[in-house]
């Protein structure tokens, strides 16, 4: 029996990150032969194990401002250990999950595989990983086949800043899939494997494929709304959805980890994955500074406003998909409210989905058929 180890974001209690590994897994494991096991490796990232841990205290920095964060801290631990065990129970009941690892002894997974595959997300910007480069399998895997799908660097900025060391961990890759095309020509030009662009893996699903899991959700708010879901913090955003209530005469309801973000919206709180993809699936609008807030909004065919440029830099993942689909008009800016106002040709935004869809799975299909090794 041949097994492949994934190694992702799979421990991240986001939204986004969570359900781009149910994606590949299930997408894997699907064109697999009989011959052929698939798992997700429960590798646990010390940094971003931190992040999201409701148990972690504030760090010090000075006697006034730890009062205050340990306050907030106290307020909101409920919420963050509700999170937690929301995207503990998604990963047992929809992932398969290898023994946990840690930076001390993934190398040992090494004896289990016969191939991993490294991605989806931001697993190779190393800004977000605090230079963990166990994502780049950057130990001794011997006779294990390296490869990549839809593996993000997060900005230019983040490549160029690491691009001679991100070179020498893929050096021994035998493919390797990019989301975005920050990073192709240098590394087309410094490994000998080739370079591929795919799907964010998310869009690899159907629509239907979807709503099996959003069917799970207990959500039951009701009447026309729009949904602002914000991970990265926004600039203009806000104003546009208080804009766009008084308009339309739908109803905000908000999404946000920030207790500070959109005071006076309706804020909906303890949201598992299922009411996420249930959210943005009967929303009339979505508003968004997220990638896979747009990536679901696609999937579904909402109208959506995203905002590209936040308080703190600029997300090129969003822009790299919309440049793809011809979709720059949804980008805010101050004539937004006239492109909200416009119809969106889905038929056109599904056949260049459908065609780059079957591209993406005809990479992990030949990947995965064990015909090329290193």
């Amino acid at each position: 029996m041949r097994r492949i180890g994934i190694l992702t974001f799979h421990r991240a209690c986001n939204y986004g990150a969570a359900l781009q590994a149910y994606a590949l897994y299930s997408v894997v494991r699907k064109l697999l032969a009989d011959d052929t096991a698939v798992e997700v490796v429960d590798y646990l990232c010390d940094h971003l194990e931190s992040v999201y841990n409701p148990f972690r205290l504030p760090d010090q920095s000075g006697r006034f401002a730890l009062i205050k964060k340990t306050i907030r801290f106290a307020l909101h631990y409920r919420e963050k250990s509700f999170s937690l065990k929301a995207f503990q129970k998604f990963r047992k009941k929809y992932l398969l999950l290898s023994k946990q690892y840690s930076l001390s002894d993934i190398e040992r997974s090494v004896n289990n595989y016969d191939m991993f595959i490294v991605g989806s997300d931001q697993i190779w910007n190393m800004d977000l990983t605090k230079g963990d480069a166990t994502y780049f399998l950057n130990f001794e895997t011997a006779k294990t086949k390296k490869c990549s799908y839809a593996a993000s660097f997060g900005s230019p900025l983040s490549f160029q800043e690491h691009s001679s060391e991100i070179v020498s961990y893929l050096n021994d890759f035998c493919e390797v899939s990019l989301r975005e095309k920050i990073g192709v020509n240098v590394l087309s030009k410094s490994l000998r494997c080739p370079i591929h662009t795919d799907l964010d893996p998310t869009l690899l699903l159907r629509r239907h494929d979807w709503e099996v899991i959003s069917s799970e959700s207990a959500s039951n708010f009701r009447g026309k709304y729009i949904l602002l879901y914000i991970v990265a913090p926004p600039k203009d955003l806000i104003e546009f959805a208080k804009e766009l209530e008084l308009i339309t005469g739908y109803k905000v309801v908000m999404l946000c980890n920030s207790f500070k973000i959109g005071r006076g919206f309706k804020r909906l709180r303890r949201q598992t994955p299922a009411d996420f993809i249930n959210l943005v699936a009967n929303a009339e609008v979505v508003l968004t500074t997220s990638f896979h807030g747009l990536a679901f909004s696609i999937i579904f065919h909402r109208k959506f406003v995203v905002e590209v440029q936040s308080t703190d830099s600029t997300n090129y993942r969003i822009e790299s998909l919309l440049q793809a689909l011809g979709l720059e008009d949804r980008i805010l800016t101050e004539s937004s409210l006239k492109s909200y106002h416009s119809s969106i040709d889905w038929l056109r935004i599904d056949d260049l989905l459908n065609d780059e869809r079957q591209k993406s799975i005809s990479y992990l299909r030949s990947i995965t058929s064990f015909n090329r090794r290193k």
